[in-house]
């Protein structure tokens, strides 16, 4: 069944199903096919459902933490389609990998505007000023690395705190004074 990650057939998937392969079943890395799915650049949406169908677990953690959610926050390119079904399944937003990410602070560290995900894991209950191991929020993220101004907004306006400092001392504000751009 792990497999399933390089050639991600919906149809050989089904069959392995169908002849009793575990969904659930673990690599010595921890992945379960979803979670592989998940890491992989392009997700076959087919696939991705039939494994959640058959109860393939949405919050299953590999060794170090990730989950399905964590791997397509990961994502250079987020497709929120998956972003929505992950979470319409079950998908917990504010679990933590052993850096202490969660889904939203991967979204902010991303280059690429992802507002409307923002906003749905937001609206879907994920906490805004959760910090990782080096103390950074997702509003610290979105000013130290790409400052987009819509998302520094919004997570102010969604009650992110601009005095929190991460573990060098640093606030959103002096991040941002501090950036190159």
């Amino acid at each position: 069944m792990l497999a399933c990650k390089q050639y991600a057939n919906v149809e050989i998937v089904k069959f392995l199903i169908e002849k009793g392969a575990n969904v659930n079943l673990k690599n010595k890395n921890g992945d379960t096919p979803l979670l592989l799915i998940c890491e992989n650049d392009y997700i076959n949406e087919n696939v991705l459902k039939c494994l959640i169908e058959h109860d393939a677990d949405v919050n299953a953690k590999n060794k170090f933490g990730d989950t399905p959610l964590i791997f397509v926050c990961k994502q250079e390119r987020i497709d929120i389609e998956i972003v929505k079904l992950l979470i319409e399944k079950g998908a917990d937003v504010n679990i933590q990998n052993k850096e202490g990410d969660i889904p939203i602070l991967l979204i902010c560290k991303n280059i690429y505007e992802n507002e409307k995900i923002l906003k749905y894991m937001i609206e879907h209950g994920a906490i805004v000023d959760t910090k990782n191991k080096f103390g950074d929020t997702p509003l610290m993220l979105a000013c130290k690395q790409y400052a987009n101004v819509e998302i520094v907004k919004f997570l102010i306006e969604k009650g992110a705190n601009v005095n929190l400092k991460n573990n060098n001392g640093d606030s959103p504000l002096l991040l941002i004074c501090g950036k190159t751009i």
